[in-house]
């Protein structure tokens, strides 16, 4: 899976990351240590994202934007569709 960099800032009572300079999430600190702090919002998209994902999918499913979809690529590839054949285009024609 590729890494995205993000820029993580914080003073006194917040915390809060940005992407690109554009900030993309922001909690109140916590102070302590040993501690962890789960946001409940996060879990709940985490648990619909993971339902989704594990449920078993049939012909004729309609895409959401919250599942995952297959690169038309690997279809190519699992029925051996070539789209850049070896062919040479010359003034004279299509050489071989």
């Amino acid at each position: 899976m590729k890494s995205i960099p993000v820029d993580v800032h914080m003073n006194l009572t917040h915390v809060w990351v940005s992407l690109d300079g554009v900030e993309i999430t922001r909690h109140e600190r916590v102070w302590g240590s040993a501690r962890t702090v789960t946001d409940k919002d996060h879990v709940a998209t985490a648990a619909r994202l993971r339902a989704v994902f594990q449920a078993p999918r049939t012909v004729g499913t309609v895409v959401t934007d919250t599942e995952m979809v297959r690169d038309l690529a690997d279809y190519d590839t699992a029925f051996g569709v070539d789209f850049y054949p070896i062919t040479t285009f010359t003034r004279e024609g299509i050489a071989s």
